[in-house]
């Protein structure tokens, strides 16, 4: 069913700084995202989403982390269901290997947690996010 009026209002803050050889970045937005007819809630929309990210290298290496969280969301128009909120964390590692090449490494849901961002049917069918992820690249620049 389409919302004929919709209203998303919210605030967002950020803060970077740089302590210890560690660049740290953080978010956090808080949204209020109402349907104007009934003023409840608008589905799969989180009021509190928090991010922080912390990076730092050390000669030829890379390496961070980033934790993200998001508040509970309703599926429906009536506020009926509800998926839980969730975190996760991700870790990340890169080596230089010389002006040309590098390599980068990461592993997504660290913890390999169980979260849905959406469903289906009432909670019947909740659509998963992928578990616990891990990646692997090379990347080659021919011209520096």
């Amino acid at each position: 069913k389409n919302i004929s009026k919709a209203r998303i209002q919210g605030v967002e803050l950020s803060w970077q700084t740089l302590i210890w050889g560690w660049n740290i970045q953080s978010n956090y937005s808080w949204i209020d995202p109402k349907n104007k007819e009934t003023n409840k809630f608008l589905p799969l929309r989180s009021e509190n989403l928090f991010t922080i990210q912390l990076d730092s290298s050390y000669g030829k290496f890379s390496y961070g982390g980033t934790i993200q969280a998001s508040s509970k969301r309703y599926i429906d128009l009536e506020e009926k269901y509800k998926l839980a909120g969730y975190s996760t964390t991700h870790l990340r590692v890169g080596y230089q290997i010389n002006k040309h090449w590098s390599m980068k490494a990461k592993i997504d849901n660290l913890f390999d947690k169980e979260y849905a961002t959406s469903a289906r049917f009432g909670l019947s069918q909740r659509d998963l996010a992928p578990g616990r992820m891990a990646m692997v690249s090379i990347k080659y620049i021919p011209f520096y």
